[in-house]
């Protein structure tokens, strides 16, 4: 048997096309739209599989430019993934009739992509969960074509519906709420306060080309026993005056953001600067910090044994913070009387294991005006 292309040099050669969109398709607002079901471990870039999967099938000496092309590797605007690929008349032979098997198919990644190569495909999974999401992905839409997409708002819908006459919901389902931002909190060992774990204080980070168009992020304030989420908008800002430009519609001309860093800039001065806070938790090295007393927090201390991640010491509160579309956003920080969590949710989740603080508040990202 002769090798196949991806045993071969030619591989090495459209290698950094593929690592590049693999990468980007990783990115936020480079993800397919599916990818936001939910959280999944080490999914597998659609591009990258559907370029490995290729590459098993054909043999060495395939046009290496022709390979980008049909994987749409190349001359498409969008990510790869929004394309489908081509197998041209004379690489038929080399896909027909064949099965691929991915008995760890996790998400799907390798088994959609096997299909959408025109392979007669058979994933396997041990994980319920995963069952159900690889049937959402590649079960019904096969067998329900486009009725599905219609089906499944029509649903969607009449849920929601339910859930906004639910008497111990209807709370959380206000016409003016486009998303909840909710965080986990641990207990300190040190200080004995609660603190947020928070990744990502970044609200919107919205561009329009290479220029930021929409900007705002979160910051924590200690207050008592407690730390509350406050909401830096600069575009808010701007409209105040609270940064002096001559139009607030001009703002993009002279925002500039680097890393966390964020800066006003007007011939060649900076005019307005601040910073967004990094986040307190670092999951690789199972630490966190504590917002309070800014002690280092280990998930599990070998010392003395204990898991500050268990339910005893881990509850799910919501973080009060401020929808889309970004240009439009209204970002609020709730009052306790505006939405909290009502008893019978606190009752429910607390049946799940999970506690709330007595002040817990949901919070809220306003539809704009």
């Amino acid at each position: 048997m002769s090798k196949r292309m991806i045993e071969s040099e030619d591989i090495y050669k459209i290698l950094p096309e593929i690592n590049e969109a693999s990468a980007s398709e990783k990115k936020g607002g480079g993800r397919p739209p599916f990818w936001e079901m939910v959280f999944w471990w080490t999914r597998k870039p659609l591009i990258s599989a559907r370029s490995v999967i290729a590459a098993s099938l054909l043999p060495e000496g395939i046009n290496t430019q022709e390979f980008l092309e049909n994987m749409k590797l190349k001359n498409v605007k969008k990510k790869p993934h929004n394309y489908n690929p081509i197998i041209p008349s004379h690489w038929g032979k080399y896909f027909e009739d064949k099965n691929m098997l991915d008995p760890f198919a996790g998400f799907g990644s390798i088994p959609l992509e096997g299909a959408r190569l025109g392979l007669d495909v058979t994933a396997s999974e041990l994980l319920p969960t995963a069952v159900v999401f690889l049937k959402a992905v590649l079960e019904y839409p096969s067998k329900f074509g486009s009725n599905l997409v219609k089906d499944v708002e029509k649903w969607g819908e009449w849920i929601t519906e339910q859930l906004k006459n639910d008497p111990e919901l209807k709370e959380l389902y206000d016409d003016d709420v486009a998303v909840y931002i909710g965080t986990w909190e641990v207990k300190c060992p040190h200080c004995g306060h609660w603190t947020p774990l928070i990744g990502n204080y970044w609200l919107a980070r919205v561009k329009d080309g290479n220029k930021y168009k929409r900007v705002a992020f979160m910051v924590p304030k200690k207050k008592g026993d407690e730390v509350k989420i406050e909401v830096v908008d600069i575009n808010e800002m701007a409209k105040k005056g609270k940064i002096k430009i001559d139009k607030v519609e001009n703002l993009k001309e002279y925002l500039k953001i680097k890393d966390n860093k964020i800066t006003v800039e007007k011939d060649g001065k900076v005019i307005f600067g601040t910073q967004v806070p990094d986040s307190n938790i670092s999951p690789r090295k199972s630490t966190a910090q504590c917002l309070h007393c800014s002690t280092p927090i280990n998930f599990w201390d070998e010392r003395n044994g204990v898991h500050y991640s268990t339910l005893d010491d881990l509850r799910d509160d919501m973080v009060p913070v401020g929808s889309v579309p970004y240009e439009k956003v209204n970002f609020e920080i709730p009052n306790e009387k505006e939405i909290p969590v009502p008893r019978e949710l606190k009752e429910i989740l607390k049946g799940m294991g999970i506690e709330l603080s007595e002040s817990a508040t949901l919070s809220k990202k306003k539809k704009g005006k």
